[in-house]
C-alpha cells in the first residue's frame, strides 16, 4: 500500500527539479530534505505519509517458515541461522549473511557450514572477489577442519576452490556436487549460480551454453520450491535478455514478493519489467529497493552503499514513459544524493541516457568529468554528430580508443561501431554506416549488460534512413527494435510525421 501511495503522489505532484543540495516537492508541505542520512525516508515522506513507508529495520526481518531447509548438522539454533544465512546470500545481501553466520558460530563454534558460509559470504560471485580474502580463506579452512559430513566436506572444499582458483574451479566442483545430489535445491541453485558468472556475456556462444544450462537446472529446482528464493534471482540473471525475459517474468513478480524487506530481491525484478517494457513495475520495484536500503542505511550507517543502482533504473523508466519531468528530478536527486561517494557510475550513466534520450545535446558539450570516461566521449561524439561537428566525432572515437577496456568491452566496442557509422554518414557514405550498424546489431543485444547507456543500433539505423528519406526502411528498424525492447525509444522524428 505504501508504494502505491507513493506512486500516486508521484504521478499527481510532477516533482520539480532539484535544487542544490536540497530536495522540494511542489504543493508539499514538507520541509526540503538535506541530502545525506535519511535521504530516502525524508524524500518518501515528501511523496507521501512517514506511516507509508516500508519496514523501519529490514535485517531484523524473519525469514518466511521453510524458506531454506539447508538441514546442517548443527545444532538446531546454528542451523537456523546458517540457513537464514543461505536466505541473504541468494538475494546477495552479503553485510546480513555473514552476521548469520557469524550468528551460528557463536551459537555452535564446532558448526562447519556457520564458517565455509562465511567464506562464501565473502565472494560476491557475480560482482567483485572476496571482500576480506585472508579472512573468507580462514572461514573456508575451518569449516573444512570441521567437516564431519560428506557435505560438508564437499562444500568447504568448493568454498577453497572458489577463494584460492577463482569461479572456474568453484563451477566445476558444483557440478560435480550437482552431479552426486541433483535434487539439493542449495547445491542446484549456487551450481546455476557458478554457470553464469563464470562466462562473460561478450563470449556469446559459451554464455548461450552456460545460461541455457543453468537455465534447466533452476527449473528444477522451481518444479519441486517455486518460492525457492536463489532459484528465482538466478532464472532471473539467466534470462535478463531480451529474447528470454518473457520466460523469466513470473520468476520476477514471486520473487519481489517472497522476501520484500531485502533490497537487491525488491530491485531485481525490474530487470525483467524493464526489458518488457513493464514501465510501472519497474519504477516501483526500484523505489522500494532504494527505500529498503535507505532504512536499513539509517541502522547500519557504515554497513553498505546506498542504492543509486536502483534510482538508475527509475530515471530510464520514466524517460522510455515519456515523463522527462520526473526523470529529471530523479536524476538530480541521484546526483545530490551520491556527490560525495567514491562510486558514482549509476548518476553517469543515468545523465547519459538523459542527455541521449531527451536529445538535450547542449549539456553532452558540459558532460562532467568523472564516471566512465567511454560513456562520456560517446555522449559527446553523439552529441557532435547530431550539431554537424564532424571533428567533434572523430575526437570521441580517438578518446574511446584509447580507454582501458576492462570488463567493459562489449560496450566500449558498440560504442566505438556507431561512432564510425555516424561519421561515415556525416562524411557522405551513409550506406557504409549502415553496414557498421547492422554488423552492431547481430551482437548487441546479447552482449550488452542492464547499465549500457547506448543507443539501439537499429534507432540509429533508422535515424540515418530517415535522413535519406527511406522512411519505410526507418519503420522497420524501429519495427525490430520494438520487438526485441517493447516500449523502448520512440520513432525516429521522421516517422512521427509519416501518415
Amino acid at each position: 500500500m505504501w508504494l502505491r501511495l507513493l506512486l500516486l503522489r508521484i504521478r499527481r505532484r510532477r516533482l520539480l527539479l532539484l535544487r542544490g543540495a536540497s530536495v522540494r516537492w511542489p504543493n508539499s508541505h514538507v520541509t526540503p530534505c538535506r541530502v545525506g542520512a535519511g535521504l530516502a525516508a525524508c524524500t518518501l515522506a515528501a511523496l507521501g505519509s512517514a506511516s507509508a513507508l516500508p519496514p523501519p529495520d529490514p535485517g531484523a526481518a524473519a525469514m518466511p517458515p521453510g524458506a531454506i531447509a539447508f538441514h546442517a548438522a548443527c545444532k538446531q539454533a546454528a542451523a537456523a541461522e546458517v540457513d537464514r544465512g543461505f536466505w541473504l546470500l541468494h538475494s546477495f545481501w552479503y553485510e546480513e549473511a555473514q552476521k548469520a553466520f557469524a550468528k551460528a558460530q557463536r551459537a555452535e563454534p564446532t558448526c562447519s557450514a556457520a564458517f565455509w558460509g562465511q567464506g562464501l559470504a565473502q565472494n560476491a560471485l557475480l560482482w567483485d572477489a572476496p571482500s576480506n580474502h585472508v579472512a573468507a580463506l580462514a572461514a573456508a579452512r575451518r569449516g573444512q577442519a570441521l567437516a564431519r559430513t560428506a557435505v560438508d566436506r564437499a562444500w568447504s572444499q568448493a568454498v577453497l576452490a572458489l577463494i584460492q582458483e577463482g569461479k572456474g574451479a568453484f563451477r566445476d566442483r558444483l557440478h560435480e556436487m550437482y552431479a552426486w545430489r541433483p535434487d539439493d535445491p542449495e547445491i542446484a541453485s549456487f551450481y546455476a549460480l557458478a554457470l553464469i558468472s563464470s562466462v562473460s556475456r561478450g563470449d556469446t556462444e559459451r554464455w548461450k551454453a552456460a545460461r541455457a544450462e543453468a537455465t534447466t537446472v533452476l527449473r528444477g529446482v522451481l518444479a519441486q520450491r517455486p518460492e525457492h528464493p536463489g532459484a528465482l534471482h538466478y532464472f532471473i540473471h539467466a534470462n535478463d535478455d531480451p529474447a528470454h525475459a518473457a520466460d523469466a517474468l513470473a520468476a520476477a513478480r514471486t520473487y519481489g514478493r517472497i522476501a520484500p524487506t531485502i533490497p537487491h530481491a525488491l530491485h531485481m525484478p525490474s530487470h525483467i519489467f524493464r526489458q518488457l517494457g513493464l514501465w510501472d513495475e519497474d519504477i516501483a520495484a526500484n523505489l522500494a529497493a532504494f527505500a529498503a536500503q535507505e532504512a536499513w542505511l539509517d541502522r547500519n550507517p557504515r554497513g553498505g552503499s546506498h542504492e543509486w543502482h536502483s534510482l538508475r533504473f527509475v530515471v530510464e523508466a520514466y524517460l522510455a514513459k515519456g515523463d522527462p519531468t520526473v526523470a529529471r528530478a530523479m536524476l538530480d536527486l541521484l546526483r545530490d544524493g551520491s556527490a560525495k561517494q567514491k562510486e558514482r557510475s549509476a548518476y553517469f550513466e543515468a545523465l547519459a541516457e538523459y542527455v541521449l534520450e531527451t536529445q538535450s545535446w547542449d549539456q553532452a558539450s558540459a558532460f562532467p568529468e568523472g564516471g566512465p570516461k567511454d560513456v562520456r566521449s560517446y555522449v559527446r561524439g553523439m552529441a557532435a554528430w547530431r550539431l554537424g561537428n564532424h571533428p567533434g566525432v572523430t575526437q570521441a572515437i580517438e578518446e574511446i580508443d584509447r580507454v582501458d577496456r576492462g570488463g567493459e568491452q562489449n560496450r566500449i566496442l558498440l560504442e566505438e561501431d556507431e561512432l564510425r557509422a555516424v561519421q561515415a554518414a556525416s562524411q557522405g557514405d551513409p550506406p557504409h554506416g549502415l553496414e557498421i550498424l547492422e554488423e552492431a546489431s547481430a551482437t548487441s543485444e546479447a552482449a550488452l549488460g542492464d547499465d549500457d547507456p547506448v543507443i539501439s543500433p537499429h534507432e540509429l539505423a533508422a535515424d540515418i534512413l530517415c535522413q535519406l528519406g527511406r522512411t519505410g526502411e526507418a519503420q522497420a528498424e524501429i519495427s525490430r527494435l520494438a520487438q526485441i525492447h517493447p516500449g523502448h525509444p520512440p520513432p525516429a522524428d521522421c516517422l512521427l510525421s509519416s501518415p
